[in-house]
């Protein structure tokens, strides 16, 4: 049981006034990355999945593979791996990604991604924009569509990265 309280109608008065307990239903996805993964795979409704990954990358011939971890919104902890190819424009500076894939990992559940990107390299540190789609995935994501992108930074020197990632998954159900 709560109370309220309400000003009496003479000046300066108080009263206490008790209100029924109020219990609201809520539909709400469970607080555990299992159990929003379960109901997942009984909805169509598209899923937000934000939040930093950082890890280590190298590069042989112009191909990067990269590796790293983090927790994710809806994901929880996420293990990240992909590759990319880049070419950096000596002149500008300036990074281009293309070919890029990466898998986000969480138990059993993965998000399969494509993108594209680019970026500029200045006194060792690669800044980075990437922008591509959701092509699929297995466990609640099999089949699964949306948008993906991720902005970062990238110690050239030292081969770690940092990224934040926002990517809608749309399940299939």
């Amino acid at each position: 049981m709560s109370f309220r309280t309400t000003r009496a109608r003479r000046a300066g008065s108080f009263q206490f006034e008790a209100l029924e307990d109020r219990s609201l239903l809520n539909a709400a996805i469970p607080a555990s990355p299992t159990a929003q993964i379960q109901t997942l795979k009984k909805t169509a409704l598209p899923q937000h999945i934000q939040g930093p990954l950082s890890g280590t990358f190298s590069e042989t011939n112009h191909l990067v593979s990269l590796s790293g971890k983090g927790s994710l919104l809806v994901l929880g902890e996420t293990n990240l791996t992909g590759q990319y190819k880049t070419s950096l424009n000596l002149k500008t500076l300036k990074l281009t990604i293309t070919g890029g894939t990466a898998t986000l990992a969480s138990g059993a559940n993965t998000i399969n991604v494509k993108y594209t990107g680019s970026g500029k390299y200045a006194n060792g540190l690669i800044t980075s924009t990437m922008k591509g789609s959701i092509t699929g995935g297995s466990g609640a994501f099999k089949g699964a569509t949306g948008s993906f992108s991720a902005s970062g930074t990238a110690e050239a020197f030292a081969g770690k990265f940092t990224v934040n990632v926002n990517a809608t998954v749309k399940p299939k159900v």
